[in-house]
């Protein structure tokens, strides 16, 4: 949470599906999120990099982690990456 203070959070509806986009050609082995509450990381199950935001109204704080691994070998990394991001769920007007 603290990597994201003063960023503004994106505006997204209540219930609304979310996909990640790492922007490139090869997709990760491994991709896994978590939702910030009250400072606790708790797990978000993803299907096919997307996720359904929360039903709750207010300001919500996601980290995600990505890795590659090698084709032949999955104990070699090919690299990985995280990063956070923060989405205000609103409700349909």
């Amino acid at each position: 949470m603290e990597l994201l203070e003063g960023q503004v959070p994106v505006s997204v509806l209540v219930g609304e599906n979310i996909s990640i986009h790492l922007g490139t050609n090869v997709p990760p082995d491994e991709l896994t999120l978590v939702e910030y509450v009250n400072g606790v990381a708790r797990p978000i199950s993803l299907r096919e990099g997307s996720f359904q935001l929360a039903q709750e109204k207010g300001t919500h704080y996601y980290g995600a982690f990505a890795r590659w691994t090698s084709p032949q070998n999955s104990q070699v990394s090919m690299g990985d990456t995280s990063f956070a991001f923060v989405i205000r769920g609103v409700e349909k007007k």
